[in-house]
């Protein structure tokens, strides 16, 4: 099975927008929001549907904020995440939706969000945005203990 969104149930239950959107609201200035949930596809389909997010921002008359979510692991051995999160995380700050989607794929990286990470950057690059800033990265182990596995996290800014 391919990381991330080739299994079919594992986002039926999508919840993201639920978990989200109580945070938007509290910052008082989301006034209104139009989730997207996207399975997957390659990175033409990325940039096909980016670009077109992109066009419907520049159509619209105020400020809009691209929010992507996505783990940067699920469930993995710690050592796994931290071997290979610094580089996933390294092409997201680069822009970089091909070589992010290629990464995921060919290391088997259980990023559930990859496609979705990959649409937003293809969207704010044509937006403008030049870089993305490593916020903050942390892993279940963080905030629960020692684990067997862990989910790691990563808030990255792209401007």
């Amino acid at each position: 099975m391919k990381p991330g969104n080739s299994d079919p149930h594992a986002h039926r239950d999508e919840h993201a927008v639920e978990l989200q959107l109580p945070f938007l609201q509290r910052m008082g200035k989301i006034r209104s929001f139009v989730p997207i949930a996207v399975a997957g596809g390659d990175a033409a389909a990325a940039q096909r549907l980016g670009g077109g997010i992109a066009q419907a921002i520049r159509d619209f008359e105020s400020g809009v904020l691209l929010i992507a979510s996505t783990n940067m692991s699920n469930y993995e051995p710690k050592e796994r995440s931290q071997a290979q999160d610094p580089g996933t995380i390294e092409r997201i700050v680069h822009l970089d939706e091909v070589g992010l989607l290629k990464r995921v794929a060919e290391q088997s990286i259980s990023m559930c969000g990859v496609f979705a990470t990959a649409v937003c950057l293809c969207a704010a690059k044509q937006l403008g945005a030049s870089n993305g800033l490593l916020a903050a990265y942390s892993t279940g182990e963080d905030l629960f203990g020692e684990e067997p596995s862990v989910s790691s996290y990563a808030g990255i800014l792209i401007r």
